[in-house]
């Protein structure tokens, strides 16, 4: 099976991407469409993968620190 040239760098983030998690094999599929959505948003440039990770970080309860501030240790 010949896979396009332009698919493999997908698919081996992808592989990467599931390499570093703690992922149930039933949720592989889940896993491969949420990494292809991130990729939707983030592929028209830099500033857009980084605007997705911060919107999904966010989403996940995570505080955005500015480095020009203190950071207080919780």
């Amino acid at each position: 099976m010949w896979i396009k040239s332009s698919i493999v760098p997908v698919l081996v983030g992808l592989a990467h991407f599931v390499a570093g998690q703690n992922i149930n094999p039933d949720n592989y599929l889940e896993v491969g469409q949420d990494y292809v959505n991130f990729l939707e948003k983030a592929i028209p440039s830099p500033f857009h993968a980084v605007q997705e990770a911060a919107r999904r970080l966010s989403a996940q309860g995570f505080k955005r620190l500015s480095e020009k501030t203190t950071w207080d240790k919780e």
